[in-house]
């Protein structure tokens, strides 16, 4: 190992293994959160997108009900 590399775990006190390790675990942890917080934005937009057809399906009944009446009357 370098003499800068052998510095640095003198400084730090733990090796650098144990840091870069610490490292991986703090960077995969990082990962899988990311991953589940797309997801959950991706559930919510699908289901913002399934809210707005019921909607836009209500809207369409409510004009063909007003239109119905218009004729009745």
């Amino acid at each position: 190992m370098s003499e800068k590399f052998e510095g640095l775990e003198e400084e730090l006190g733990v090796p650098l293994v144990a840091v870069e390790t610490e490292y991986v675990l703090e960077e995969r942890h990082i990962s899988e959160l990311l991953k589940k917080g797309w997801q959950q934005v991706q559930e919510r937009i699908e289901a913002l997108r399934e809210l707005e057809a019921v909607k836009d399906e209500m809207e369409l009944k409510w004009r063909e009900l007003d239109e119905l009446r218009q004729s009745v009357e």
